[in-house]
């Protein structure tokens, strides 16, 4: 029996091996390794010393937001991405980062101790204003310069408005793996696209962890659209939101640490997605 909050899913390949070597989060045994997939903030708990790799992923920064006017705004920035290799010992805090509302930078994932993936900038809810700086820059809206991408192994900068004054579209939110487009005219640029996990691990995992949903076919982390009067971006692969010019909003997709889309004439806000830690080890 698995212990009390965890479930144990057989990727293809798995097999049988050694039982895991700690708790905490969903456990996926998959081509002899362990994954601890944690996509609400908990510990790590090893059984005894622990040499791991780890991928964090910040929340996305929230989408700008016009509630009642015609004006663009810049989509919002994915999360830091951060990766490295560790020994653990003793329990391990593992937080992860909310997504920002409109206008809000999205929260820091942290593995207590080792790293802080920084959550995404957003676009600041004004017109022709700046995208913010974060794990990966938010996008500027009008005039508005570019937000930057904070110390992220893989991060990248929002787009920059497209220098019309006012009217002009909103640029994408940068992604782990693309920077954010810049606005064109009056359209919205497009958000940057996120990375593949198998590029990080040169593993494929996508599609063969039971039961579990990790990023959009293993992509995480993709920027938030920006939008205009006569375009919208689209939300940067991985599970960004795409820019909403008078239409329903829509969040970026859960716990891929992507960034939300731009809104103009819509109350409510496009949210970028929770983060996401992954923790793995030798069975």
């Amino acid at each position: 029996m698995t212990p009390l909050g965890l479930r144990l899913g057989l990727g293809s390949g798995g097999g049988v091996g050694s039982a895991p070597k700690a708790t905490g989060g969903t456990i996926v045994l998959h081509n002899s390794k362990y994954y601890h997939i944690f996509k609400t903030t908990a510990n790590f708990v090893p059984l005894g010393s622990v040499d791991v790799e780890y991928i964090a992923v910040g929340a996305g920064g929230g989408g700008g937001q016009n509630a009642f006017g015609a004006y663009a705004r810049g989509g919002g920035g994915a999360g830091a991405v951060m990766s490295g290799t560790t020994t653990l010992n003793s329990s391990t805090a593992i937080t992860i980062g909310g997504g920002g509302a409109a206008a809000t930078v999205g929260g820091d994932s942290i593995i207590t101790g080792i790293v802080t993936a920084k959550g995404g900038g957003y676009s600041t809810a004004t017109n022709n204003g700046n995208g913010t700086n974060g794990g990966c820059g938010g996008g500027g809206a009008g005039t508005g310069a570019k937000g930057s991408a904070l110390n992220a192994l893989y991060g990248k900068d929002g787009g920059a408005g497209s220098g019309t004054s006012g009217s002009g579209g909103g640029g994408g939110g940068g992604g782990a793996g693309q920077p954010g487009a810049p606005g064109v005219g009056t359209g919205g640029g497009k958000g940057g696209d996120g990375i593949d996990i198998a590029t990080i691990w040169n593993d494929v995992i996508a599609g063969v962890i039971a039961d579990q949903t990790v990023g959009v076919a293993g992509v995480i982390a993709g920027g938030g659209g920006g939008n205009g009067s006569t375009g919208n971006g689209a939300g940067g692969a991985g599970g960004g939101a795409a820019g909403i010019y008078n239409a329903a909003s829509v969040n970026a997709i859960a716990n891929t640490g992507s960034g939300g889309g731009a809104v103009s004439f819509n109350a409510t806000p496009s949210r970028g997605a929770d983060g996401l830690v992954i923790v793995r080890y030798t069975a």
